[in-house]
């Protein structure tokens, strides 16, 4: 029964995404609960065993999540860091226990892959609708029920985009997994168009790497991941410095409005920032500090903003700007060491190689421009993806690897 339960919640991840990104968190705890509630202390045991039995991963978490842990000890704001930090330790935490979990798990059944697609395409369809203001059906609930449909466009809906763009891979590898091709290519440029049609730079980045990443594994299967283990941590740690140079440069000074306009304003956040943080270039401000930064008033007026961003709405950045240069240097590890794995678990050609790959790269495209690295359901989506993916395999793949 709990299996069944868990298989209707990943059914319908891509329509509760969209409506509430922010569920993703109390979703991923549902799950883990699902994971557990049979015999619960046998269950628990076996998968703290199969944990500590998975030095990769523990390797990739310690990466990830003990450096932000130190970085109290010199934060701005310490208790500021440790209360962001515990939320996204536990998420990783039962994240990690439920996916260890899923290793038992029942595959998802061709009924119940169609089932996921079609999730999808009523998310689809919704957003699309909503370019037509008399009927829009979010738009039409939300002034019926008094509430501010714009508003929940942009912080709600927009989330959801992102997340889209990520989970589009694994629903295409299990429309391929039963042979049906035509339904996979055609959600691929459904989601293409619903996307191109919205005000989401994130979710329009996050799908383009995604689909690049796609059609250049399945061109080059034996070589491209290798280049992606050295270009992505090579990347991730010199964007930073990248960005910064950039910004000075006269081209980027002489087209400042242009670029101001199609970055929605961040070229203007970004240099502050830089300037703010400077003084803590090795072991950063701390976690979750950067919205701590005294900002000039002048500077803000230009962006424009009443007060220093939230986050630096770069997640390469802020990692730089928080946990510093050997923030950025574990960071940077853990990617090469995902990668590693993803190497060893999906060998060239194996028919889900390109879309897992796809599924990774996505998720740091989406990331790249918008969210906080630390904002809870976007850590959440990581696990729910893996737990999607562990579904959506089929049976006698080595999960041993992954």
């Amino acid at each position: 029964m709990t299996q069944r339960i868990t298989h209707i919640l990943l059914i319908l991840v891509p329509l509760i995404v969209v409506l509430s990104a922010m569920a993703m968190t109390p979703l991923l705890f549902t799950l883990a609960l699902l994971a557990f509630l049979p015999l619960l202390r046998v269950q628990l045991r076996r998968n703290f065993q199969r944990l500590a039995g998975d030095r990769m991963l523990l390797l990739l978490l310690a990466c990830l999540l003990v450096w932000p842990l130190l970085s109290a000890l010199w934060s701005l704001a310490p208790l500021v860091t440790l209360k962001a930090w515990l939320p996204v330790a536990l998420v990783c935490f039962f994240g990690a226990l439920t996916w260890k979990a899923s290793t038992d798990g029942v595959p998802l059944s061709p009924r119940a892959i169609l089932g996921l697609a079609l999730m999808l395409i009523i998310a689809c369809l919704l957003l699309l609708l909503e370019q037509f203001p008399l009927v829009g059906l979010i738009g039409l609930v939300m002034e019926h029920s008094g509430g501010d449909a714009s508003d929940f466009m942009r912080k709600a809906v927009n989330r959801g985009l992102a997340a889209l763009a990520i989970l589009i891979w694994p629903i295409f590898f299990g429309l391929t997994r039963i042979g049906n091709f035509r339904l996979a290519a055609g959600l691929v440029l459904l989601l293409g168009v619903v996307l191109m049609t919205m005000e989401s730079l994130s979710a329009q980045l996050g799908y383009i790497a995604g689909l690049l990443t796609f059609l250049l594994v399945r061109s080059m299967p034996r070589s491209f991941p290798l280049v992606l283990l050295v270009v992505i941590p090579s990347m991730f740690f010199t964007m930073p410095f990248l960005t910064g140079w950039l910004l000075q440069q006269p081209f980027t000074l002489t087209h400042l409005e242009g670029l101001r306009s199609l970055s929605a304003g961040r070229v203007l956040i970004w240099p502050a920032l830089i300037e703010a943080g400077s003084g803590h270039d090795w072991l950063g401000s701390g976690m979750k500090t950067s919205n701590l930064y005294v900002i000039p008033e002048a500077t803000l007026k230009m962006i424009p903003m009443e007060a220093t961003p939230l986050h630096p709405h770069h997640s390469m950045l802020q990692v730089r700007l928080e946990l510093g240069i050997i923030g950025l240097l574990l960071v940077a590890g853990a990617l090469a060491l995902l990668l590693r794995r993803l190497h060893a678990a999906f060998p060239a050609r194996e028919p889900a190689q390109a879309a897992i790959y796809a599924t990774v790269i996505a998720y740091l495209g989406a990331g790249f421009s918008s969210f906080s690295i630390w904002q809870n359901w976007w850590v959440a989506l990581v696990w729910i993806l893996l737990l999607l993916w562990r579904y959506l395999l089929p049976r006698g793949w080595n999960s041993s690897t992954a």
